[in-house]
């Protein structure tokens, strides 16, 4: 079986989302109260996706997308999370990539347009 698995509570929508496999929109949009699981399900959703042979609605755990998923390294993969939010590892790049504003600046709590166009190139 896959490595992630949505919460109990959210099993209607993850049923929602493995019909939608085939037509899926160009974007989903995650939202709701901190702490319900919207960062797992989205991952096991990432997961699911890239999967070349999922079972029953959930990644096998066992192809090369499943292993590059687990592995950090899928080139299909793409994160894109607020300033804010990003894990530590990539402060470094965050402080190299943005022009210098003042040390003052808090990290924003937004997806900015910069961040939308790098992730594209």
């Amino acid at each position: 079986m896959g490595r992630l698995k949505p919460l109990p509570w959210q099993r209607e929508l993850w049923n929602q989302l493995v019909a939608w496999r085939e037509r899926l929109p160009h974007a989903l949009l995650l939202h709701g109260a901190r702490g319900i699981g919207k960062h797992r399900l989205a991952e096991a959703f990432a997961e699911f996706l890239l999967c070349e042979s999922p079972r029953s609605g959930a990644a096998c755990g066992e192809c090369a997308g499943c292993r590059l998923f687990a592995a950090d390294n899928h080139a299909d993969l793409r994160r894109l999370v607020p300033e804010a939010d990003r894990p530590e590892r990539e402060e470094a790049e965050v402080e190299e990539a943005a022009p210098a504003r003042g040390s003052a600046r808090k990290p924003s709590r937004e997806i900015l347009i910069d961040q939308v166009r790098e992730i594209g190139e």
